[in-house]
């Protein structure tokens, strides 16, 4: 299983502009465009592998929704 966070590229270049990059972080916007477009397609082409997840709620509530669909998903029960 693949968990893909899902965030719109703009909150993601906002995101990154906030912190120290690393050489990939760098990149252009065209190159964000391209992984995120070729990221969207993998997960729409194989959607048993993929779990999208919406990465714009707070970290807490993101960590709580993939548990909850990762269980689901592979039918573990947490106690």
């Amino acid at each position: 299983m693949v968990v893909f966070i899902d965030v719109p590229l703009e909150q993601l270049l906002e995101r990154l502009q906030k912190r120290e990059l690393d050489r990939f972080e760098r990149e252009d916007r065209a190159f964000f465009e391209r992984i995120f477009t070729g990221f969207h397609t993998m997960a729409a082409s194989d959607p048993t592998r993929w779990l999208i997840v919406d990465g714009t709620p707070p970290k807490e509530e993101l960590a709580a929704t993939i548990l909850t669909q990762v269980c689901e998903r592979l039918k573990i029960t947490l106690s």
